[in-house]
């Protein structure tokens, strides 16, 4: 059985945005951003419910929900995490149905949402939940990038980003990041003045 390490979990995803990417502009020729926001979500967990067979899913899971499946009512920072809200993806062992991980997934890889999420995972992660899994959450996000004269590679928007979020988070959690710049993104419904930027971060404790 394939293990789900940080870089199997992300590589996985990563792929599994490609492949959906391409196939709904095959099969309802339109690009994903005319998609419901939900397509992504289902994409991924199916991707790693297949890869992984100890792990299932739940998604749009209310915050509260998690927390007290650990027999929480509150963290030390409810404001970051959002507590009202709902993560978009918990994943779970498919087994006992015990929470292991949270992704939450973006259409923007702008520095403000990044670090919106980055808090909330990270906030998570460093409760008393007593869940080594559960110290470590994923962002996902996929970005159009326009080809000028100036705009910013991909690999340099993804360092600005990495370093932006380990200064704003003081060290406290371990960032890091994997991602694929689809350079020709005309099979995705995009112009080729376009490329698709797909990233996974990872914030763990």
């Amino acid at each position: 059985m394939t293990k789900a390490t940080k870089i199997q979990v992300q590589d996985t995803i990563l792929d599994s945005i490609q492949d959906s990417l391409e196939k709904a502009h095959q099969l309802t020729g339109v690009t994903y951003r005319q998609m419901p926001e939900y397509f992504l979500n289902v994409s991924i967990v199916n991707a790693l419910c297949d890869k992984f067979p100890n792990l299932g899913y739940r998604l749009e899971i209310p915050v509260r929900e998690v927390l007290g499946s650990f027999g929480l009512i509150e963290t030390s920072n409810d404001q970051d995490l959002r507590i009202g809200g709902k993560f978009d993806i918990a994943i779970v062992s498919r087994k006992s149905k015990r929470i292991r991980h949270v992704i939450e997934v973006k259409r923007s890889i702008s520095q403000k949402e990044l670090l919106k999420e980055a808090k909330r995972i990270y906030t998570l992660a460093d409760a008393e939940h007593g869940s080594k899994r559960l110290q470590t959450g994923y962002i996902v996000s996929v970005r159009r990038l326009k080809e000028t004269l100036k705009s910013t590679k991909g690999s340099d928007l993804i360092d600005k980003r990495l370093d932006y979020l380990s200064t704003q988070l003081e060290g406290k959690a371990k960032v890091s990041v994997r991602y694929s710049l689809l350079e020709d993104a005309q099979p995705y419904g995009f112009d080729d003045q376009e490329k698709l930027l797909i990233s996974v971060f990872t914030i763990s404790i």
